[in-house]
């Protein structure tokens, strides 16, 4: 049999008002104890069946809700995108864009107030490219090398194809006869938790792992702190060399 719970009457007018052993106060109906006095609690009447059931019908919509948003919203793929902004488009089954994770402050700027979730994955690349052009990250008085680099979540995922989004990329840029290169590679996922833990993009890691291919020192510092372009200048070494001498077979470049 359960123990009746207790309290102190501490007042009465009517009702009377009762401190709990766990320091709750509760009111009691009309109580004819003294103030000061040990009363018993009475006992919290059962809820109407009707009210248990709907409580489990809502349980089952929120469960239901987030295993949806779990399994059909859960990025199945990223392209990452490095301009100077470095940022990755989480992508759905249809290859539309259901997460945007930015890598560095540029890359704050440069979505500051442009929707890009929900559209395709290479109407999102244009859009942005687009926006690095506003910016000025991207301009016709200097070279510019633009990366995107496609990383599945695990594998054996279908991933877009890098050539489509190469030349998705390609024709934007074009609009504005901007004098830029676009390489595009596929990298496998476990590129992308390694570039994470050393606070890379993908295609950064990328080239990491193509210049100690070839017995290149190429720092961590270095693929943070310089541009692409700038990269490729001083190091004299284009991307898509590092990138094949990584063993990444899918290298695409335009033009």
């Amino acid at each position: 049999m359960k123990h009746q719970e207790k309290g102190i009457l501490l007042e009465k007018d009517g009702e009377g008002i009762v401190l709990t052993a766990d320091g709750d106060f509760r009111c009691i109906p009309s109580p004819t104890a003294e103030v000061g006095a040990e009363v018993p609690l009475p006992c919290a009447s059962p809820k109407p069946w009707w009210v248990l059931t709907l409580a489990a019908a809502l349980a089952a919509v929120f469960v239901g809700l987030g295993l949806y948003r779990y399994f059909l919203l859960a990025p199945v793929a990223y392209v990452a995108l490095d301009i100077n902004p470095s940022l990755e488009l989480g992508i759905d089954r249809e290859e539309r864009v259901v997460r945007v994770l930015l890598l560095n402050e540029d890359a704050r700027r440069l979505t500051a107030g442009v929707k890009v979730r929900g559209l395709p994955v290479a109407e999102a690349v244009t859009v942005l490219l687009a926006r690095a052009r506003t910016l000025n990250y991207l301009n016709a008085r200097r070279a510019g090398v633009v990366l995107v680099t496609v990383v599945p979540v695990r594998k054996q995922v279908a991933v877009p194809e890098v050539k489509r989004l190469a030349e998705a990329a390609v024709k934007e840029l074009a609009r504005e006869n901007l004098p830029v290169k676009v390489v595009a590679v596929s990298v496998p996922a476990a590129f992308r938790q390694e570039a994470h833990r050393l606070g890379l993009s993908p295609g950064r890691y990328a080239l990491k792992v193509g210049a100690s291919s070839t017995k290149q020192s190429l720092t961590v510092q270095e693929l943070k702190r310089e541009g692409l372009s700038q990269l490729e200048v001083r190091r004299r070494v284009l991307l898509e060399e590092l990138l094949r001498a990584g063993r990444r077979s899918e290298v695409v470049v335009v033009p």
